[in-house]
């Protein structure tokens, strides 16, 4: 189960820095922010948001719960094995919940 945990907290760490870094250095429309046109505070404001996006997020995840069936030891080293699987898009796990 160890193993498992370590695949599934590897995968959720990439998700969660992908999608503050989506939020901190992108405005709404998706441009590249002008970090030197923009005021200290407002960037205070921006990291915070972006952090407290990631923090619901991270919610969201810590209520996933495996069932049992999907914890078998093969099941556990054949995803160890395959770090390099594409892993879900925001998008992607929007749907799934």
């Amino acid at each position: 189960m160890t193993e498992l945990k370590l695949v599934f907290r590897s995968q959720t760490n990439g998700v969660l820095v992908r999608v503050f870094n989506e939020n901190f250095k992108k405005d709404d429309s998706g441009k590249t922010r002008d970090w030197q046109q923009i005021e200290e505070q407002t960037i205070k404001e921006i990291f915070d948001l972006s952090k407290t996006r990631v923090i619901m997020l991270l919610d969201e995840f810590k209520k996933v719960c495996l069932p049992q069936h999907l914890t078998t030891p093969e099941l556990i080293t054949r995803s160890a094995a395959a770090p390099t699987q594409r892993i879900l898009t925001e998008v992607e796990i929007s749907k799934v919940s």
